[in-house]
């Protein structure tokens, strides 16, 4: 196996796992971005009390599955409140936009 060879694999299974992620998310994307910004705003304002008392307020406003969303995040980093947004929002935004600038990347070729 060459080096490019290597690095298509290395590409193609990179893609594998952030296409698997994002056809994992519970909820769309846009709730997502919005919970991230509710939790902003609370955070600012009240301590994380080590669960998910905040992402649940926000979820009912939506009328979404919350079990099954929690244990989504739970899965993914996000045991609490914080832990969403440390974790569950960094990988979201991080594969998203690494999506984007690829897809960019390729327009421009």
């Amino acid at each position: 196996m060459n080096k490019d060879q290597l690095k298509a694999m290395i590409k193609q299974y990179k893609d594998e796992q952030s296409n698997n992620f994002i056809n994992s998310l519970p909820i769309s994307k846009d709730i997502f971005h919005k919970l991230f910004d509710y939790l902003d705003k609370r955070l600012l304002k009240e301590d994380c009390n080590n669960n998910l008392k905040m992402t649940e307020e926000f979820l009912k406003q939506y009328n979404v599955p919350i079990e099954e969303v929690e244990d989504w995040l739970i899965k993914n980093g996000g045991g609490c409140d914080c832990g969403v947004l440390a974790n569950v929002e960094d990988c979201l935004t991080d594969i998203i936009y690494s999506k984007f600038q690829f897809s960019s990347f390729q327009i421009l070729k």
